[in-house]
């Protein structure tokens, strides 16, 4: 087998020559080898078949060498391969990475996000995460922006648990529309701050369903 040092030394050319068989040999200590360069040069197959596991080629990427990954390569990682991600791993990809990443998949990292990889979630992203998203930690809630807040669904506001809720800022607050406000489940409402409630508006406050009021 090939050293690590050799496996180092091949061309951008020929690690695209590496079919998906080759790839899928190659071991953790070799891929940390790699460079950037060479990594982004592996054919979406061949990145495919990077092994999974404690010690495998996935396991072994740098945060440097990940956050390298073309979207389409990143596009072509198994379930498996994205599920087996470190949170050390997940905090590198990128925003356009993660904007990259398909349904499935962004449900299995979003509770690895740093804060500001989850402000980079689009509307469709959010969409995609479901009630899920009550597996976002309270930090993470914090760091979403009000246009992100505004196009959650009633179902996701619902979700939402009463420590998500009682992280929220005013400005948070004061972002949701009627039919979210109504959505808040009346444990989360009760449980919210005396500062939070009075910072809601007006024309939220009308909304308020009679389970919430009482």
């Amino acid at each position: 087998a090939l050293g690590s040092a050799q496996v180092a030394s091949l061309t951008n050319t020929q690690m695209a020559a590496l079919s998906a068989t080759q790839a899928g040999a190659l071991t953790s200590a070799q891929v940390r080898a790699l460079g950037t360069a060479q990594l982004q040069a592996l054919t979406n197959e061949a990145v495919a078949a990077l092994t999974t596991g404690s010690t495998g080629a996935v396991a072994a990427l740098s945060t440097a060498q990940l956050a390298a990954l073309t979207t389409a390569q990143l596009r072509a990682m198994t379930d498996g391969q994205i599920s087996s991600l470190s949170s050390t791993q997940a905090r590198a990809l990128t925003s356009q990475q993660l904007n990259a990443l398909e349904a499935n998949d962004l449900a299995t990292v979003k509770t690895l996000l740093q804060t500001q990889q989850v402000q980079a979630l689009n509307a469709g992203q959010l969409a995609t995460l479901g009630t899920d998203i009550s597996a976002l930690g309270t930090a993470q809630v914090r760091a979403l922006g009000t246009g992100q807040l505004a196009v959650l669904a009633y179902s996701q506001i619902a979700a939402l648990t009463t420590a998500q809720v009682a992280s929220m800022s005013s400005t948070q607050l004061r972002a949701l529309s009627g039919g979210q406000i109504a959505s808040i489940e009346v444990a989360d409402l009760q449980a919210m701050q005396s500062s939070q409630v009075a910072s809601l508006l007006s024309s939220q406050l009308q909304f308020l369903t009679s389970a919430q009021v009482q």
